[in-house]
């Protein structure tokens, strides 16, 4: 059918292009990067019939758990909550990692990522609370590395503040999950323009709080 013409085509033609842009990553040539487009149909851009365009890439954004390095902070009781209970409410449903390594240490990663033998650790480690991991354990003050392979390599810091007592009512998961976004064109936020307030905790019911700056304006062309 169709795949033997789209092999011979399409496809080797995006893979020449990515071994291109791979030998500028190796050589370090980074700022001669295109992001290259193959396009059904020809055009004329530059004055000759083409179906190949190339085009700058956008600068990273440092707010992208991709492209970028995010960072987010976690108040959670690190004696009482389980490495599971950080897995499932915090790091799958809040963050929406599918497939998530934890730690440097790697106190958890995907079953289909483990060898045999490492399993009945993972295992282990699934039912110690935060401070009772290896390594030192997840304490007041502990950066932890989240990456989930699944979603391009994303990767995020989560930095982690013990905090035991906890109003039932305002937090029922007793942990809340921040996050300060840069703003517009990657400068930091300044002030208390996108902090947490005790005032934005009361008026949602879902304990992440994510802040961003103001959505970009649309040049008039």
């Amino acid at each position: 059918g169709n795949i033997v013409h789209a092999v011979a085509t399409t496809n080797a033609m995006v893979s020449g292009l990515l071994v291109l842009e791979a030998i500028k990553l190796l050589t370090g040539r980074l700022d001669d990067l295109k992001a290259t487009f193959v396009r059904e149909f020809p055009t004329t851009a530059g004055g000759r019939a083409t179906i190949i365009t190339p085009t700058a890439p956008p600068p990273a954004k440092s707010s992208c758990f991709v492209c970028g390095r995010g960072q987010l902070r976690l108040t959670i009781d690190t004696e009482v909550t389980t490495l599971q209970m950080l897995l499932d409410a915090v790091v799958r449903k809040r963050m929406g990692f599918n497939a998530p390594t934890i730690g440097h240490q790697m106190w958890y990663e995907p079953e289909e990522d483990v060898e045999e033998d490492q399993l009945p650790v993972i295992a282990k480690n699934l039912t110690l609370s935060l401070a009772q991991l290896g390594g030192g354990g997840i304490k007041d003050g502990s950066v932890v590395n989240i990456t989930d392979d699944s979603q391009g390599s994303a990767s995020v810091d989560v930095v982690v503040t013990h905090q035991s007592e906890w109003d039932e009512e305002k937090h029922p998961q007793r942990f809340i999950l921040e996050g300060q976004m840069p703003a517009e064109n990657g400068a930091a936020n300044k002030g208390g323009a996108n902090e947490a307030t005790d005032e934005a905790d009361e008026s949602s019911d879902d304990d992440m709080v994510m802040f961003d700056g103001p959505p970009p304006e649309e040049d008039d062309k």
